[in-house]
């Protein structure tokens, strides 16, 4: 449980990282390519979640469908500069793959996969 935990923050922290980098140097900065982060992301869930190779063939093609949807949606807010808009749509993202997920992990998966989203929302909430 803690390896998961370890890698979800490593996976949101990097995430926050380039949204703060991105929104430090405007458009000159660039997102890591969907595919790239997808991989990540699956490769992650993989380790720390036990994925089975079959979950993880699922869960690729969804991985990529929303990174390159939060891609889009980050360069929107860097476009637009409305920041409350752009995390109200992660946020909806969010909930979309999450509708997708559950019926390919398991209950315990899931169920951890989910403690690791809330805890990490409480600890960027609090960010000054």
């Amino acid at each position: 449980m803690n390896r998961i935990k370890g890698i979800f923050t490593m996976i949101c922290t990097c995430f926050a990282l380039i949204m703060n980098t991105l929104h430090a140097q405007g458009n000159a900065a660039k997102m890591p390519e969907p595919k790239v982060l997808a991989e990540k992301e699956v490769e992650m869930m993989t380790k720390d979640l036990s994925l089975t190779s079959e979950q993880a063939q699922k869960i690729t093609p969804i991985a990529l469908k929303y990174a390159e949807k939060r891609k889009e949606v980050s360069e929107e807010g860097l476009n637009t500069g409305d920041w409350s808009s752009t995390g109200a749509k992660m946020e909806k993202l969010s909930q979309e793959k999450d509708v997708e997920l559950k019926p390919i992990l398991t209950e315990v998966q899931y169920i951890e996969y989910q403690k690791f989203k809330k805890k990490m929302r409480a600890k960027f909430s609090r960010r000054p």
